[in-house]
């Protein structure tokens, strides 16, 4: 049987779990009978055991889960009623840039809704994502005013599509705009608060001077991985990361917080004969905080930095602290402050992957036994590596249907370069009145970025570096994770560890057939898309027929590379603009074909009218466009059709 620790050793873990149940609760099931019964449950339940305690000791947690649901549930409520305005905006927006992204045609921005009140910018609690197409060079922390209408942000439910409007309204975000040149203008420089007005300076200032030692590749990857700005990442920059299960160092989280840490630390060490470890840890809290703020205060630094600050200020006091406990109770805190951010997906793998180094550490480290420093040092960081992994394996498949084969590899010398391109960074920024200095630090610290960069690129290009087609339910995922958990914890002579590799062995042999099954299926997947996109799966053949010019063909294959994490294959892209097209798979003959309608896919006998419009009548068997109202529309999401 498992025994699970007593409430008063991990308090915060209970609490934070309970916590979630009620933000879980409101997020799928909010209704206004919920809304009133669970307050009245806590209230009785509290009063019951107010009376009772004596007798009901042991049901404590029983009154706490209820207690702290209900909390989780309001917190919830609370937070959607003050920044949800479901009412649809349209006209005269003043927005100020948090995020910008500048592409050829579309540049997509992160922007918070303001108000002018006296000449001075007052921000709402109301953010949005908005799309420019503009030739201006538009900066975060610029304010604009614009034209334009928002609309619900929705997902196109394509195969393997990321769920956008999950991932947005994590963020607190909902809606979104476009607008072009002639919409908006720039407005002055409207005053701030001056915290507000040191960040802005401060990051722009740490941006210049990176700007002026590094270029291309190595000036995207240093602004993101120091900085925390994305923005400059490209598509090829953003693939070797991916691929090779590295992304997470371009999010500042704990690894930067972990570097930069004892590099201040060992710096004020230096001077203390005047700073006391006290004052030192005092001022080193303060600079990580600012440093949270200038990397856009992302729920992974807010973890690392609030966790850090929890642990160094009971240090320092001289208490004593379970750092399992302080993780969920840095998770508590920010969940009440902002529920949402349960279901953000670098909230979700930052905390497993702590949880998982706090739990699984020791125990894999004691794998290997060595005395040569060198290889200890390797290993080591290997471990706490493969600790994380074995916990966020399971959640990083359910997102991100992709598995890269050579992440230990690829994470040992993201450790290895990262802690030299934050302390060059660092240095950069402290020595920059120095030119002679800082020209021979930034050549380190182009040479670091540039080294990781190939070393990554070197990964992906290994034989079967990712291994793609995984695809399973959410209930699967964290079966996966608390069997994996047993198998790591557990000693292997207890009934306990041999039951949960038995059952973690059954649910690996259906993940891999059902991976199977995606590589073997054929079908038809006519996509949700603004041209018409049809895949032809056969095994691990695909053809693509799209509806647009060929100088398109990058945007077609931007939608495709969701499809093709759930369906690999070798793909063949044929443009059938303005023209039709013929295949036959298997004996089978399948046909697109234009009409006054819109197109005919005829497979053998049976034949799908794509619609273009709703002048004609559609029928049950018919497929409209995304544009078109039906209820056959491809806006409710792609059409698969079975092949024999």
């Amino acid at each position: 049987m498992i025994k699970f620790p007593a409430f008063y050793r991990y308090p915060f873990a209970y609490l934070s779990s309970f916590l979630m149940m009620g933000i879980i609760f409101n997020f799928f099931y909010a209704s206004k009978e919920l809304s009133f019964l669970l307050p009245s449950l806590a209230i009785f339940t509290g009063l019951i055991f107010f009376v009772l305690r004596k007798f009901l000791q042991r049901y404590f947690i029983v009154f706490i889960a209820v207690a702290f649901i209900t909390i989780g549930y309001s917190a919830l409520e609370t937070y959607n009623t003050t920044h949800f305005d479901e009412t649809k905006s349209q006209g005269v927006l003043v927005l100020r840039v948090d995020e910008f992204q500048k592409k050829e045609t579309w540049s997509k921005g992160v922007a918070q809704v303001c108000r002018l009140e006296n000449n001075l910018l007052k921000a709402s609690n109301k953010r949005i994502v908005f799309y420019a197409q503009t030739n201006q060079e538009i900066n975060k922390y610029d304010v604009i005013q614009l034209a334009t209408s928002l609309f619900p942000i929705e997902n196109k439910k394509n195969p393997g599509d990321f769920d956008l409007q999950l991932f947005w309204k994590s963020k607190g975000i909902k809606e979104m705009c476009f607008f072009q040149e002639v919409d908006f203008q720039f407005l002055d420089k409207v005053p701030n608060n001056s915290l507000f007005d040191f960040i802005a300076e401060l990051n722009v200032t740490f941006t210049k001077i990176l700007d002026t030692y590094l270029d291309g590749d190595e000036l995207a990857i240093g602004t993101a991985l120091i900085l925390g700005d994305k923005s400059f990442l490209d598509a090829e920059i953003r693939n070797a990361f991916t691929a090779t299960g590295a992304m997470h160092a371009l999010a500042v989280s704990g690894l930067h917080v972990g570097i930069i840490l004892p590099i201040f630390l060992g710096f004020f060490k230096l001077f203390s004969r005047y700073i006391s470890r006290k004052k030192a840890v005092i001022i080193v809290i303060f600079i990580l905080w600012i440093y949270a703020l200038m990397t856009g205060f992302s729920p992974s630094v807010i973890r690392a930095v609030f966790m850090f600050s929890v642990l160094a200020l009971a240090q320092i006091m001289g208490r004593s602290y379970n750092p399992i406990n302080t993780l969920f109770f840095t998770a508590f805190v920010l969940l009440i402050v902002q529920p949402l951010y349960l279901f953000d997906i670098g909230f979700q793998l930052s905390y497993i992957a702590m949880l998982g180094i706090f739990t699984f550490n020791k125990k894999v480290s004691n794998w290997v036994q060595t005395k040569n420093k060198i290889l200890k040092f390797f290993w080591e960081g290997t471990a706490v590596g493969l600790s994380a992994q074995f916990m966020t394996v399971p959640l990083s498949l359910y997102y991100f249907h992709q598995f890269p084969n050579y992440f230990a590899l690829a994470n040992l010398g993201i450790m290895l370069f990262s802690g030299v391109i934050l302390g060059a960074g660092i240095a950069l920024f402290a020595f920059s009145f120095i030119p002679i200095v800082n020209a021979f630090i930034g050549f380190v610290l182009f040479l670091s970025i540039y080294l990781m960069f190939q070393f990554l690129v070197w990964i992906e290009q290994l034989p079967g570096a990712v291994a793609y087609g995984f695809s399973f339910s959410f209930l699967t995922t964290m079966l996966i994770t608390f069997v994996l958990f047993l198998v790591v914890n557990q000693l292997p002579r207890t009934k306990i560890w041999k039951a949960s590799a038995l059952t973690f062995l059954l649910i690996l042999g259906f993940i891999v057939y059902q991976r199977y099954e995606n590589l073997e299926v054929k079908h038809v997947c006519i996509f949700n898309n603004n041209q018409l996109l049809i895949a032809v799966k056969n095994k691990s053949q695909i053809v693509c027929f799209y509806d647009t010019p060929v100088e398109k063909l990058d945007k077609v294959k931007f939608t495709v590379s969701s499809y093709l994490k759930n369906y690999p294959g070798e793909v063949k892209y044929v443009s059938i603009h303005k023209k039709n097209a013929n295949l036959k798979i298997d004996g089978q003959e399948l046909s697109i074909t234009k009409t006054k309608q819109g197109r005919i896919l005829a497979i053998d006998s049976t034949k799908y009218t794509i619609h273009y419009s709703n002048k004609n009548q559609i029928s049950q068997n018919d497929i409209a466009m995304p544009w078109v109202e039906n209820k056959q529309s491809l806006s409710n999401g792609a059409r698969i059709i079975e092949l024999r």
